[in-house]
């Protein structure tokens, strides 16, 4: 029984890119879930891609949206898509030029079930490569951002260490709502998902996020318009967390966007 609902969103992804993520779907060793591909406005090469893997999978489904609209709203049609699957109890979003490795959803959905109800997200390591699919980074970079991943929930005011690779329930999500504030929408949204329910880290690496993609946040914050609605995004993210929290409101500058972007190693991730 499907149990499981992924969300794919595309816009026009590098077609190398976009086969590896759908192929390290397809191969994943638990085989029970749903994958939706949101095809956001997506140019006629991607939409060829995804209907290709679509067709050979009946697991695969998409949404096609003529008119890109943006990373939060794909997101939310596409799980608005799989609530309506009752099997469904666990959930996740996957970037479309990523490397999912095969135990990814196992062991995530293994950790899950495994956990008290309280623990509404579990989230592991994972690894950076290159736009070639190469690793990144020293082995000390990564004890560093492990200790980081390792951090209690009260952290995430200071620091976006959840990453690319989560699990999380269903019936949390639904008390979460929508993903919005682009471009921090995963940010605001595991600050409001902590609010609700424990979070767990485990240590396994699950897969390989692509670093300096076309379309990551990295890229976007080479422009001063990128720049200025990020800075604009997390000041009211982290505005209103802290007033849900009941502390005091703290403005957000320059200065400190690039500290929590140097800290943080642009870990608030875009598909």
């Amino acid at each position: 029984m499907i149990d499981i609902g992924v969300v794919m969103p595309v816009y026009n992804q590098v077609p190398a890119y976009l086969r590896i993520a759908l192929n390290s779907m397809l191969k994943q060793t638990y085989r029970q879930f749903k994958l939706v591909i949101v095809l956001d406005g997506a140019n006629l090469p991607t939409q060829q891609i995804a209907r290709r893997f679509a067709a050979r999978d009946h697991r695969v489904t998409i949404l096609h949206k003529p008119r890109n609209q943006g990373l939060a709203s794909a997101l939310n049609d596409g799980f608005a898509r799989l609530y309506k699957i009752p099997s469904i109890r666990y959930l996740t979003w996957v970037s479309s030029d990523n490397d999912y490795f095969p135990p990814f959803l196992a062991t995530l959905r293994r950790r899950m079930i495994m956990s008290p109800p309280k623990i509404g997200l579990v989230y592991s390591a994972f690894r950076y490569i290159d736009a070639q699919g190469k690793p990144m980074y020293t082995r000390a970079f990564y004890q560093q951002l492990r200790q980081r991943q390792r951090l209690p929930k009260r952290h995430l005011l200071h620091h976006c260490f959840i990453g690319a690779s989560f699990l999380y329930r269903k019936s949390v999500a639904q008390k979460v709502g929508n993903y919005r504030l682009e471009p921090v929408e995963d940010y605001d949204y595991w600050l409001r998902m902590s609010e609700i329910c424990d979070i767990r880290f485990i240590p396994p690496i699950l897969m390989a996020y692509r670093h300096r993609s076309p379309n990551s946040v990295s890229t976007e914050l080479e422009t001063p318009e990128g720049k200025d609605r990020f800075r604009q995004s997390l000041q009211q993210a982290l505005r209103e967390a802290r007033q849900r929290r009941g502390m005091i409101s703290q403005d957000i500058n320059d200065e400190m966007i690039q500290t929590f972007i140097q800290e943080n190693h642009l870990t608030i991730f875009r598909p």
